[in-house]
């Protein structure tokens, strides 16, 4: 996710899934479904209604920089890269229980100490 599940941007995922299930905790890792089925449904329609294997695969292996609005980067897929995901983002809790979303793996003290972190 680009930002915590929290901001404003995702409450269109948000409203839905409260109405459906309210007393489950707001957290990133339900929303990663959404991003998922967003992929299929995109290689479907571009796959067409003679549905094979092959214009599935062929189809997949077109997506280029496809923004699913919820991952933390585009998908990219072609036929010698099956990677998808372009970078990755890291989530941490805060001592609040709150989510934090660090770009890169990188183990900062500094930015964990204004997160507030120990």
């Amino acid at each position: 996710m680009r930002g915590s599940i929290f901001d404003p941007q995702f409450e269109y995922l948000v409203k839905p899934f409260q109405k459906d299930f309210p007393k489950d905790k707001r957290q990133a890792m339900n929303f990663v479904g959404f991003a998922g089925a967003k992929i299929l449904a995109y290689t479907l329609e571009k796959a067409g209604r003679d549905l094979t294997r092959e214009k599935f695969l062929d189809a997949l292996e077109s997506m280029n920089k496809f923004d699913t609005e919820v991952l933390s980067s585009t998908i990219t897929f072609n036929k010698t890269d099956h990677l998808g995901l372009e970078t990755c983002s890291f989530v941490t809790l805060r001592k609040d229980g709150s989510e934090y979303y660090m770009p890169s793996p990188v183990w900062d003290s500094d930015i964990l100490k204004k997160k507030n972190w120990d």
